[in-house]
């Protein structure tokens, strides 16, 4: 869904139980299917939700367990986070070659020749989840989401880890 594209707005009374998924990641583009009250809503629905979202932050977060950004992302929101305690903590953000910090912790990264970043956020943050949920150690887990995003762009085009 593009910019101007009429889109229909989830409708979180028809979500089914989330207790019953080991975790819920929200991968919001902005594109208009969620609003902030309806992240938060479901955030408050479980346990793990993560989100990757191209919103402002604020008071909408408290729920969620981790928040994806980027640099740019982390950019945009930047006093908000600085200045809220319980919203840094569940910070982690992606620093392209740099790797991924969380917690004033950076977790490097490998040095690649990439072909295309297409998709790496979205692997990223599939690969983190994954590792947490068989671990719950956040950093182990951040290093195999940086993994994983490492490589995907090694390819051109969106394409498949282990592919």
């Amino acid at each position: 869904v593009d910019e101007n594209d009429l889109v229909n707005r989830i409708n979180i009374d028809d979500l089914p139980d989330l207790n019953q998924y080991s975790a819920i990641i929200i991968s919001d583009y902005c594109k208009g299917f969620l609003e902030e009250e309806d992240i938060a809503k479901i955030a408050s629905m479980h346990d793990l939700v993560i989100t990757d979202t191209k919103k402002k932050l604020g008071d909408w977060c408290i729920d969620l367990k981790f928040i994806k950004v980027n640099r740019l992302e982390w950019v945009n929101s930047k006093d908000i986070i600085r200045d809220t305690e319980w919203l840094f903590d569940k910070i982690i953000c992606t620093l392209d070659k740099k790797g991924t910090t969380y917690k004033h912790t950076i977790y490097p990264v490998i040095p690649i020749e990439n072909a295309d970043v297409s998709g790496a956020g979205d692997t990223f943050i599939a690969g983190f989840v994954a590792r947490y949920l068989d671990s719950e150690d956040i950093g182990v887990s951040i290093e195999w989401g940086n993994y994983c995003a490492g490589e995907v762009i090694k390819k051109k085009g969106v394409s498949v880890f282990g592919k």
